[in-house]
């Protein structure tokens, strides 16, 4: 019973997640932006930004993209390698390098938060965009956006995208 109830839960969570996403898609597409693609050699991670955000490090030395209006709104990768940080259940996802991860929407509470989780053996890459909640609607189209765009280093190897064209995205 218990299971069942959780599961429409969920269901419930995801076609709402997906009504808003598509309302909110229809300003992203009437604003062109150009996106900047950011690698890092390191860590393995890649992601597109809007090319007038600022790009910083935190103490832990994770990324932190943000607007230069406000560090409210906010994308923050990372990667750990703690065990207990891997995620449970059936992935969620299906990035644009095809990369199946974990997507979770924290919307009742302050800072709303759109957060995915790549598992690479031991590894948890998380990318996280966060915001004020009565602006969350507003940002998360390219939060979005952002999430399906982030890659990690491939398991066989080869290399990581390393630059995106600068083009428009509507």
């Amino acid at each position: 019973m218990l299971r069942k109830r959780n599961g429409a839960k969920a269901l419930i969570a995801m076609v709402l997640w997906a009504f808003l996403l598509t309302a909110s898609c229809t300003r992203m597409q009437q604003t062109e932006r150009i996106w900047i693609r950011y690698s890092d050699p390191v860590s393995g991670q890649s992601l597109v930004y809007p090319n007038d955000w600022v790009v910083t490090s935190d103490a832990n030395g994770d990324k932190v993209f943000h607007t230069p209006a406000s560090v409210n709104v906010q994308v923050r990768i990372g990667v750990t390698a703690n065990p207990e940080a891997l995620p449970t259940g059936t992935p969620n996802f299906l990035t644009a390098q095809r990369d199946t991860g974990w997507l979770t929407l924290q919307t009742a509470q302050q800072p709303s938060t759109l957060t995915l989780r790549l598992v690479r053996g031991s590894l948890t890459y998380t990318f996280e965009a966060s915001t004020d909640r009565d602006r969350f609607n507003e940002f998360l189209p390219y939060f979005y956006y952002m999430a399906s765009q982030y890659t990690v280093k491939p398991v066989d190897g080869s290399p990581l995208p390393n630059q995106l064209p600068n083009r428009s995205v509507p």
